[in-house]
């Protein structure tokens, strides 16, 4: 029998990483969507939420949305919307009017479990503190969005609400994560 070699593959990752150091990526947007295809699209998910609806689960919800003028709920958990009242509670479409930019702006989303930590080279779960951090650094790059990584170092249902907190104490442009259970709603809103 052959013998065994111990493998350390931490040091197999760094070395593969330190030779396989990443070019300057370059790239350009172009193209996009017209005025008329954005109204397009609107207008078919206006159509969508009419016809097909949104499942909802959550009983609590149900019954709040239960009577409402425009709503219309289906097989008990099918909620169809009209186009008229969506546009009563969001305002007309478009909000504003589409202006080209000369300056490119980009959006973020994430909710990641887990990031990289700069300090040891390793992928770990995501903390409160690197929440605080990526947030502060999107905000600085002008970048708008959604929470970039989502706290693994307190409970889920606390993570969920300390999200939208935390995101915005350090910028108005990046707010909280998703939200997993209903009973979190009320507490968000």
């Amino acid at each position: 029998m052959g013998k065994k070699v111990k493998i350390d593959r931490d040091k197999i990752i760094f070395k593969i990483r330190r030779r396989c150091r990443m070019r300057k990526v370059t790239w350009t947007l172009s193209g996009g969507l017209t005025c008329s295809e954005i109204e397009q699209i609107h207008n078919a998910a206006l159509q969508m939420i009419d016809e097909t609806g949104i499942l909802v689960s959550s009983k609590n919800a149900i019954n709040i949305l239960k009577g409402q003028q425009g709503v219309r709920i289906y097989n008990g958990n099918r909620v169809r919307i009209s186009p008229q009242r969506v546009v009563e509670i969001l305002g007309p479409f478009p909000k504003r009017p589409f202006i080209m930019q000369e300056k490119e702006s980009f959006f973020i989303s994430g909710y990641s479990l887990r990031c990289f930590d700069p300090e040891t080279g390793r992928i770990r779960s995501s903390t409160a503190k690197d929440l605080v951090d990526f947030t502060k650094i999107a905000h600085a790059l002008g970048v708008k969005g959604c929470a970039i990584v989502m706290p693994q170092d307190m409970p889920q249902k606390l993570a969920e609400v300390a999200t939208y907190k935390l995101c915005l104490d350090v910028s108005d442009r990046i707010y909280g994560a998703g939200i997993f259970s209903d009973a979190q709603v009320y507490d968000i809103v």
